[in-house]
């Protein structure tokens, strides 16, 4: 599941291992950038005027906690022991693990990393109004449900390609 560092263990050429992940990370955080530009746009008449006055996290923040800290910890771990879990108690451990625990485990990751992000918006002091939580689970949700696809299909190293890429995306845009 995570195809670079395999080969780094293996000792391997983790270039040639990170060839496969580059393209789908890439078009996959160019997707996420491209629907969380689109949220935030359609959001912004309802958003407080708080969200727009608060100063946006550092981009090397975004880019090692977001892009590399966030994937170890909601893809390669959450989204893998619930994926595991999945297979081992709903399927007794029979053959691969069934599209019914992938999607499952991609959707409740998804939100984890979603809530997740609340807090950070309570430390730069913004008010919790409904349509700003609305707004923080559902872009968050939707980027996370592509990183999650990513990982199943490409492996850690897309979905960290696809967090940074989001984030270089939106400090363009912002």
């Amino acid at each position: 599941m995570a195809p670079g560092a395999e080969a780094l263990a293996d000792g391997r050429s983790w270039r040639k291992a990170m060839v496969p992940q580059l393209l789908p990370g890439v078009v996959g955080g160019l997707i996420g950038g491209g629907l969380l530009t689109a949220i935030t746009l359609l959001s912004r008449p309802l958003l407080p005027p708080a969200y727009e006055a608060a100063e946006p996290t550092p981009l090397l923040v975004r880019f090692l906690y977001g892009g590399i800290t966030e994937e170890i910890l909601i893809r390669w771990g959450l989204m893998t022991l619930l994926l595991w879990l999945g297979w081992r108690f709903g399927q007794q451990r029979q053959g691969k693990p069934q599209i019914r625990w992938v999607v499952a485990a991609i959707a409740v990751s998804s939100l984890v990393f979603a809530l997740a992000h609340l807090p950070a918006a309570i430390a730069l002091g913004l008010p919790l109004t409904p349509p700003l939580l609305g707004f923080l689970l559902i872009q968050n949700s939707l980027f996370a449900v592509v990183a999650g696809y990513l990982f199943w299909r490409y492996g850690l190293e897309a979905a960290m390609i696809a967090h940074l890429t989001v984030h270089a995306v939106l400090a363009l845009i912002g």
